[in-house]
This record gives C-alpha cells, sequence and structure tokens, in this order.
C-alpha cells in the first residue's frame, strides 16, 4: 500500500507539468499574436508624428484628439452605418437560407451546404474582380438592364457604395448563414406546429417561438459579419474605385500611404474599441433577452401545481 501510493505522489509533478505546458501554449501563443500587437498599436497611438515618416515615442493625445475632425468622423459614421446595413441584411437574407436548409431533407441538405460553402473555395480577391465584372458597364446585369429596356444607356455601378456594399454582402454572407444554420439543426421545429395549434399565427410563432431559440446563432453571425465588416478595405478599393473611403481604407493608406503610423494607430485603436463595444453589446442583448425567456417559465413543476390548486 505504501509503494502505491508513494507511485502516485511521484507521478502528481509530472502531472501538474503537463497541465502547465497545456495551459502556457495557449496563452504564449495569444500574448505573442494578440497582446503584443494592440500593445504596439496602443503605445504608437500616443507617440508623435515627426518628418519623412519617423515618429518619436511619447504621450500625447493629438492623434485620438484628430480622429474628432469632421472628415474623419464621417468616414468613422459611414463605416458604422455601411457595416450595419450589411449585417442586417446578411441577417434578413441568411435567415431563411438557414431555415430552408435546416428543414431541407438530408440528401439536399449538404447539397445546400455544399452551395453555400462554396464561395469560400475561391480567393477572396478573385471573388471581388468577379464581382466587379457582374457589376461593370458591359456586365451581365447591365446587359441583362439594356435587353429588357429598363435603361437607355448603361447603368454606371462601380464606385458606388452600393457596389460596396453588394460586395460584402455577396463575401459574407456565409458567414451570416453557417451559424444561423448549426442552431436550426438541432431545433424541435414541432414547437411551432404545437405553437399553431394552440392559436398562434404563423409570423407570431416564428418571432415568439423561433427567433428567440436561434437567437445565439443569430448574435454570433452578427459578430462574424458586423465586425470585419467594419475594418474592410479590400472590397472598397476594388469596388468602390478609390472613391468609397472607410475605416479600413483610412488605416491602410496612413501606415502605406502617409507613412503616419501614430494616427493609423489611434484609428486601429477607434476601431478595436467599436468591434469590442459591439460584441460586448451582443452579448448583454443576448443574455437579457435568454433571461426574459427564462424569467417566463415556472422554476418547478410544484409551483404551477400550487396555483392551479389555489
Amino acid at each position: 500500500m505504501g509503494e502505491g501510493k508513494e507511485e502516485r505522489s511521484a507521478g502528481l509533478p509530472h502531472k501538474w507539468v503537463k497541465e502547465i505546458l497545456l495551459f502556457l501554449v495557449p496563452v504564449g501563443w495569444l500574448a505573442f499574436f494578440l497582446a503584443v500587437p494592440l500593445g504596439t498599436i496602443l503605445a504608437t497611438a500616443f507617440a508623435e508624428q515627426g518628418s519623412y515618416g519617423r515618429f518619436t515615442w511619447g504621450f500625447s493625445f493629438s492623434n485620438l484628439a484628430r480622429i474628432g475632425d469632421p472628415i474623419y468622423r464621417k468616414v468613422f459614421v459611414d463605416s458604422l452605418i455601411l457595416a450595419a446595413t450589411n449585417t442586417l441584411l446578411c441577417l434578413v437574407l441568411a435567415y431563411p437560407m438557414a431555415l430552408c436548409m435546416a428543414t431541407a431533407r438530408p440528401r439536399f441538405r449538404l447539397v445546400l451546404q455544399v452551395l453555400t460553402v462554396a464561395p469560400f473555395f475561391a480567393n477572396f480577391i478573385i471573388r471581388i474582380q468577379a464581382i466587379k465584372w457582374i457589376l461593370s458597364v458591359q456586365g451581365p446585369i447591365n446587359e441583362m438592364l439594356l435587353v429588357t429596356g429598363l435603361v437607355s444607356q448603361p447603368w454606371v455601378i462601380h464606385g458606388t457604395y452600393g457596389a460596396v456594399g453588394f460586395g460584402m454582402i455577396i463575401n459574407y454572407l456565409p458567414s451570416m448563414v453557417l451559424p444561423l444554420y448549426v442552431v436550426m439543426r438541432d431545433l424541435d421545429f414541432d414547437l411551432l406546429l404545437a405553437a399553431q395549434d394552440l392559436g398562434a399565427r404563423r409570423f407570431y410563432a416564428m418571432t415568439h417561438v423561433l427567433w428567440p431559440l436561434t437567437l445565439r446563432g443569430v448574435m454570433a453571425g452578427v459578430m462574424l459579419v458586423f465586425i470585419p465588416s467594419l475594418g474592410e478595405f479590400v472590397t472598397p478599393e476594388l469596388l468602390g474605385g478609390g472613391r468609397s473611403m472607410l475605416l479600413g481604407s483610412l488605416i491602410t493608406a496612413q501606415y502605406v500611404k502617409w507613412r503616419h503610423w501614430p494616427f493609423g494607430a489611434a484609428l486601429s485603436l477607434i476601431m478595436v474599441i467599436s468591434a469590442l463595444a459591439a460584441a460586448f453589446l451582443s452579448e448583454w442583448l443576448g443574455r437579457s433577452s435568454g433571461g426574459r425567456g427564462d424569467s417566463a417559465e415556472p422554476r418547478n413543476p410544484s409551483d404551477t401545481d400550487g396555483e392551479d390548486k389555489a
């Protein structure tokens, strides 16, 4: 018995070493690839710009105060509006698509899944170039409009915020569909039939039964679409023709073209704070909505029995 205890006690240090190593590897990864870049951006945001693209380390709020200028404030507001609009439109389009996938037959469901993720098989730039050709003056949209007689001359779509928004919807729609589908595929859709049998109309059953049950997928999809949409710069550059300046494009120009790294870091810091605020807001909305749903249910069957007896 004593020897068995000694063997187990001798094996404990090796177990603790393994657990510590398993803990240090992800922590070190996050520290090196997340904490260090964020710390660098934070320190650079308070630096002072010098000549010829150089800057000196310091603690100045001039870069953050510069963001309040009307021209930069308009870029930030336009980026927020475009990201929020893109997220909302993706949600409106993705919800029925995910519902169709979740309620389809298994074989047809597999086909829909492949079609949903098929755009990811191509490079992001290639997809943008394909969308650019579709929206061009000689593209299929203008050809169809000219043939049907809806327009007398080609419609200039490329280089507008509409083209940028269309490209962002095409690229980020699968990111909204997949989280919704993952949540919906495990749902019991007989609950909708039960609600309708109890007198609820179809729209009421969808909004008061299905929507709360899929709220986790909605919040996940919103974050997967809103955060990258807020910092998008490739799509505005290629589809906007350089005339649609958004937050991501402005940050890229500060670093690459104008060599103003402190101001670019300040803009990046504001974008990170906005993304974190959106994530916390989404989490709070999800918890508050879930809390209202939980509070409406009885805590245990005895409570309802006592109410019925009363």
